[in-house]
C-alpha cells in the first residue's frame, strides 16, 4: 500500500483535514464533529490567543488519492516553558484500522519535531481549552459529551505499536444514583485553617461574582505545569467555556484572603450525537435527560488546590464543601472529571462517595532520539 504523506498548505487540503473525521466516524453513533467553524477557528492565532506562541503543521496521508488519516503536530512555546523540556506535541489524530498509515503520520511528526529541535514528543495534547486532551482508552459504551475526547478503541494499539508509552491517565467518576440527603463526604475535623465560599445561581449560595474567572486563573497559575493567562487568553477561556458550559455552581476555598482552591460544576450537557438534527432515539432517552435538566445535574469540571495546599486534608475540605454544598443547592454532582491515575487517596474518597471510575484518557509519549 503506497501511503503518500501531504502537509496541509492549500484551503482544498484544509478542507480534507477538517472532514476527515466525519468520513471516518460516519457510521457512529457515538462521534460528533464540532459545530461547523469552530474547527477552524481552533487553527487560527488571530481568533485563538492560545495559538500565539505555537507553530502548528497538519498532515494528512491519502492512498489512491483518497485522505485515510490526519495529524496535528505543534510546538508550543508556552508548554515548552512549563515543561522546562523541548517537547513537541501532537493532537487531532485520526486513522483508519491501518498500522502503516498510522506509523507513517507518527514518524513524518518525530521527523518535523526533531527538526525543530525537540527531544520528545506527547500527546494528545493541543494547546487550547476548546480540546480535552487524552485518548480514550475504557468507557467506550458511555455517550460523549461535548467538549470531552472520543476515538474507536483501536486508537491505542496504533499509539502502542508505534512504541509510544504512557505519561499518565486521567479519570473521570461517576455517580448515576440520585445522591442521598446527608452529607456524601463528612466535614473534615482536620485543622486545615481554610473557609469557603459557594456560589450559585440556585440555593441560599451567593450569586456568581464578576471576576471569578481571574480567580480561577489565579488558583491554577499556582501549579507546577499551568502559568498565569493573560488578558486575552483569559476571554477565550471564559469564552470557550460559557459555548458549552451553563455555570451551576463555584466554590473558593480561603486562606485568610487569599483564594487557594477553586471548584467549579458545570451542566451536564447531551451527549453530542443527541443534538445532532438527524439522531433519531428513543423516548426513555428524551425523558431522562429532560428531567436532568430539571434536576440540575453538574459535571465537576475544574478541581484545584495551589500548590502551597495540595496536601490531601485540604482537598478533602474542598471536596466536602463543593458536594455538600451542591445539595444545599439542589444540584447533583454526576460527574467528576480528570482525576490523576496515582491520586489514590481522592479516588478513595471518591468511592466513599459512591462515585465509580467509568472513563480514563491517557497522554501518551514517544522519545525522538
Amino acid at each position: 500500500m503506497a501511503i503518500k504523506i501531504i502537509q496541509v498548505k492549500s484551503g482544498r487540503e484544509k478542507s480534507e483535514f477538517l472532514n476527515f473525521p466525519r468520513k471516518l466516524h460516519k457510521a457512529s453513533k457515538d462521534w460528533e464533529g464540532p459545530k461547523i467553524g469552530i474547527d477552524i477557528d481552533l487553527f487560527d492565532a488571530n481568533y485563538n490567543p492560545y495559538l500565539i506562541k505555537s507553530v502548528i503543521k497538519l498532515f494528512i496521508a491519502q492512498t489512491n488519492g483518497k485522505t485515510v488519516g490526519r495529524i496535528a503536530v505543534i510546538v508550543d512555546q508556552n508548554y515548552i516553558n512549563q515543561k522546562k523540556e523541548a517537547v513537541g506535541l501532537i493532537s487531532f489524530f485520526d486513522c483508519f484500522d491501518e498500522q502503516l498509515v498510522a506509523s507513517a503520520l507518527f514518524n513524518t511528526a518525530s521527523n518535523w519535531l526533531r527538526e525543530q529541535k525537540m527531544v520528545r514528543m506527547a500527546g494528545p495534547i493541543f494547546p487550547s481549552p476548546d480540546i480535552q486532551n487524552g485518548l480514550l482508552i475504557d468507557g467506550f459504551d458511555f455517550d460523549p459529551y461535548h467538549t470531552t475526547a472520543w476515538n474507536p478503541p483501536y486508537y491505542a494499539k496504533l499509539y502502542e505499536t508505534s512504541n509510544f508509552l504512557k505519561t499518565a491517565d486521567y479519570q473521570t467518576w461517576s455517580s448515576f444514583e440520585q445522591q442521598k440527603d446527608e452529607p456524601l463526604i463528612p466535614v473534615s475535623n482536620d485543622n486545615t485553617s481554610l473557609r469557603f465560599l459557594s456560589y450559585s445561581k440556585y440555593g441560599n449560595s451567593k450569586p456568581l461574582p464578576d471576576n471569578i474567572w481571574e480567580t480561577v486563573n489565579s488558583v491554577q497559575s499556582s501549579q507546577k505545569e499551568q502559568r498565569n493567562l493573560n488578558p486575552d487568553e483569559l476571554r477565550y477561556y471564559k469564552r470557550s467555556f460559557n459555548r458549552f458550559n451553563k455555570l451551576l455552581q463555584v466554590s473558593i476555598a480561603m486562606n485568610e484572603t487569599k483564594p487557594v482552591g477553586v471548584a467549579i460544576i458545570s451542566s451536564y450537557l447531551l451527549p453530542a450525537h443527541m443534538e445532532s438534527k438527524n439522531y433519531i432515539f428513543p423516548l426513555n432517552r428524551v425523558k431522562f435527560f429532560m428531567s436532568n435538566v430539571k434536576r440540575k445535574i453538574g459535571r465537576l469540571q475544574l478541581f484545584q488546590m495551589d500548590k502551597s495546599h495540595s496536601e490531601f486534608n485540604f482537598r478533602r475540605a474542598l471536596l466536602a464543601e463543593v458536594i455538600n454544598s451542591s445539595r444545599n443547592n439542589k444540584i447533583t454532582v454526576q460527574e467528576i472529571s480528570d482525576i490523576r491515575d496515582d491520586d489514590v487517596e481522592l479516588q478513595n474518597l471518591l468511592q466513599k462517595a459512591d462515585f465509580q471510575k467509568y472513563k480514563t484518557h491517557r497522554i501518551f509519549q514517544r522519545s525522538l532520539w
